[in-house]
């Protein structure tokens, strides 16, 4: 133990999970001005690093040293605890790929090296993805699930859906909910312990707030591979829109109208007001449609003129003592889908959306505005409603999910990340989205992958040829830095969306061992504000530069 480094307590300071600076008081280093002190940082998408695909296989030997190789130089940039990922593969890929990365998840060998990257389970990004946003995934491998659970099943293979140590590893999904039979399959998924993010998808409001609603607690790579935000269908990337809630469980409430018209599904635009953008409820020449809605002290105040027509007659948004646009029981926060049970609640005014003359179900256009055809669906589909309270029973809750972000400049501008971590800051996951050429050494150029060629060039990698991005080559100490820079806020801050915020995400034994309490893996990182200085791994140095 005397070659070991130890952290000097007198003038280090700890993150702590709201991204705080407090003293650390029980680790010693021998050089401290100006350094802080964090959990690891745990990366739930890395394709491959260093050379390695994690979804080429080979043969069973070659991956296991590959993956040996990944773990060794994770750990050295400060990734203790990663999920391999792996791309659209074929069945046969799956059913050998997946079986060894149980092992290497449980395996006692690879938890207990010193200097190597813990694996955490594994995330399978496809092939349920839809093949208009499949980025650089093989689109001769995008399957549907017409038979649901039964799909996977046989994708995956039949030990991927049997639950041995629930806590043991992590399993994770990214589904398209615009895929058919997704939707239906959500459910089945999160009561078999899966994560199930949402990503690679065309998906409109309705299907996105579908997905959140079964169970989906998490969006893959915001952003990227799916539709751009439109104010009238927002998408995915609307669901950070949602009614927020606080770390302390507490809520923040948006305005009632924001609420009405955020939550309702999209109406078939039919103006005849050529000259402006179109209203979304149905005009006259003779009878213009004026909607001006607004929350008051004493509740909700709307003043409609001009002619309505209006088909929605059980979607409504509900107040009992509104103040401020908020509800003053600060313990409601949910959205529900209708049931088509009344739900139980403590209101006294109702506020029903035929008022506003809004045609939420007759002729209606589901499709975003990029007109995908997976946005269009067949009958009537289910109301959105917005209530104060409900007892949990009497629809489905949605909640803000979580998101993951590459923080790179490249992927996302600046001004969006930034965009996007002020929305919620409490659900920013930074990941690398790392590609086999994430590696410092690899010089700029094209470099073959598969069948296909990547060219690295300033910072970033592309299918050779085109703008369409291949995936990241982003060290995850870079992306915290590049958040603290984009966004404005301090370092500690940034350092929470790849440590604690990514483990509360992931759950189980991630969530309970990240950390730098008693009982919790004794990793940590050292920083200070140029970026990362220094890597423990089970409470031994990997480096230091002191």
């Amino acid at each position: 133990m005397t070659s070991e480094r130890y952290i000097q307590l007198t003038s280090i300071r700890l993150i702590v999970p709201s991204g705080e600076l407090s003293p650390l008081t029980s680790l010693y280093i021998d050089t401290t001005t100006g350094l802080i002190c964090s959990p690891p940082s745990i990366s739930s998408v890395i394709n491959g690093a260093f050379g390695i695909d994690l979804s080429e296989f080979t043969d069973e030997k070659t991956y296991v040293d590959g993956f040996k190789k990944i773990c060794e130089g994770l750990c050295k940039i400060g990734v203790t605890g990663f999920l391999p990922t792996i791309i659209s593969q074929t069945k046969e890929n799956y059913h050998s790929i997946i079986p060894l990365l149980r092992t290497l998840s449980s395996s006692t060998l690879i938890n207990s090296l010193d200097r190597q990257s813990r694996s955490l389970g594994y995330h399978l990004e496809g092939p349920f993805i839809h093949p208009k946003k499949s980025g650089c995934h093989p689109t001769s491998n995008l399957i549907t699930a017409p038979e649901g659970l039964q799909s996977l099943v046989e994708t995956y293979g039949e030990d991927s859906f049997v639950r041995g140590n629930e806590d043991a590893f992590v399993e994770m999904i990214t589904v398209a909910p615009d895929v058919e039979g997704i939707l239906e399959v959500i459910p089945q998924l999160v009561e078999r312990g899966w994560k199930v993010s949402l990503g690679h998808t065309n998906a409109s409001t309705e299907q996105a707030l579908r997905g959140v609603a079964n169970g989906a607690t998490l969006l893959t790579h915001l952003f990227n591979a799916m539709p751009p935000m439109h104010h009238r269908e927002p998408g995915l990337i609307g669901l950070l829109g949602l009614p927020p809630t606080s770390s302390s469980g507490q809520t923040v409430r948006p305005c009632m109208a924001q609420r009405v018209y955020a939550v309702a599904p999209t109406p078939k635009i039919r103006s005849k007001a050529p000259t402006r953008v179109p209203s979304p409820v149905l005009e006259t020449e003779q009878n213009p449609l004026q909607v001006d809605t607004c929350c008051s002290d004493n509740g909700i105040k709307t003043s409609v003129g001009g002619k309505m027509e209006c088909k929605a007659k059980d979607l409504s948004v509900n107040t009992d003592g509104c103040v401020n646009g908020g509800c003053q029981d600060e313990t409601c926060d949910y959205v529900y889908i209708h049931s088509g049970k009344k739900p139980k609640n403590h209101l006294k005014l109702s506020l029903k959306l035929d008022d506003l003359g809004v045609q939420a179900n007759a002729g209606r256009d589901t499709s975003s505005p990029e007109n995908s055809e997976s946005a269009r669906s067949d009958g009537p589909p289910p109301l959105v409603q917005v209530l104060e309270r409900g007892d949990g029973q009497d629809g489905s809750i949605v909640k803000r999910p979580y998101f993951s972000i590459i923080a790179d400049g490249i992927h996302v501008h600046p001004q969006a990340v930034s965009m996007a971590y002020n929305a919620h800051p409490d659900g920013c996951i930074l990941v690398s989205d790392a590609m086999h050429m994430l590696d410092p050494s690899l010089p700029d150029g094209i470099h073959p992958w598969r069948e296909q060629y990547i060219e690295k060039r300033n910072g970033g990698i592309t299918l050779a040829g085109t703008d369409t991005l291949a995936g990241s080559i982003l060290p995850l100490p870079q992306a915290v830095l590049n958040l603290s820079k984009f966004s404005g806020i301090p370092l500690s801050k940034a350092v929470v969306c790849a440590t604690h915020t990514p483990a509360k995400a992931l759950g189980g034994e991630v969530e309970n061992m990240v950390g730098l309490s008693v009982g919790c893996w004794a990793d940590l990182c050292i920083w200070n504000g140029e970026g990362l200085k220094g890597v423990w791994k089970g409470g031994k140095e990997v480096w230091y530069e002191g």
